[in-house]
């Protein structure tokens, strides 16, 4: 018998007690000793998410778009975290919209965060918007027309620009976004696929234009 376990009666005293002694005594030798034996009983695997984000679809390094689209994946996420230009993390899907960047350097990071909650490091991106004005484009013609001087303080002119007829519908994106027909007489300007699936993604994204930029 190992002389650290002592039983707490003296079986020389009560030999009746000796069958009942038996059993405190050997559950104190196995679960108390260390030893090297035993095995793995108790012990689990664990195998760390893979939480390496990886993009799909950015914008290019250089663009003129007014709008930003982006696709990413990690292979564990149940969650991703965003912040744009170094602000706070908030809690972002993809894929992700960003409209009017605005002119100048942007970066975008992106965190997966696996079901445990266990988070992965940034993924970045870098893109750089550059003004339509400065590289140019095939539709950009100049022209000397010019909209007429307006009054001071007039609420007139604060922002104008000429644009064709597109066309007319019974669609409102607006107040019934994805119900066809649902409103009265609409006559649309500028993008030419507005209908009642629109939405601000696909006004920056798809359609021609019927307006008119002056250079």
């Amino acid at each position: 018998m190992n002389p650290a376990i002592r039983p707490v009666v003296d079986i020389a005293v009560i030999p009746r007690l000796t069958a009942l002694m038996i059993i405190p005594i050997t559950l104190v030798a196995c679960g108390g000793g260390g030893g090297g034996g035993g095995g793995g009983e108790g012990t689990t695997d664990y195998t760390a998410p893979v939480l390496d984000v990886v993009f799909a679809e950015a914008p290019a390094a250089t663009t003129t778009a007014a709008y930003a689209r982006f696709v990413f994946a990690a292979t564990d996420a149940t969650a991703y975290k965003c912040r744009l230009d170094g602000d706070s993390y908030a809690d972002c899907a993809s894929p992700l919209f960003i409209a009017g960047p605005g002119q100048g350097l942007h970066r975008i990071d992106v965190r997966a965060i696996s079901a445990d909650g266990e988070m992965g490091e940034p993924a970045s991106h870098e893109w750089h918007v550059d003004s339509l004005f400065n590289v140019g484009h095939d539709d950009l013609v100049s022209t000397n027309q010019a909209p007429a001087a307006v009054a001071p303080n007039s609420w007139r002119g604060i922002l104008r620009i000429n644009c064709d007829f597109s066309h007319s519908s019974y669609n409102d994106p607006i107040v019934y976004p994805g119900l066809e027909n649902a409103a009265h007489l609409h006559r649309f300007y500028g993008n030419l696929l507005v209908d009642h699936n629109t939405t601000l993604e696909s006004i920056y994204s798809s359609g021609d234009s019927s307006c008119q930029v002056a250079s």
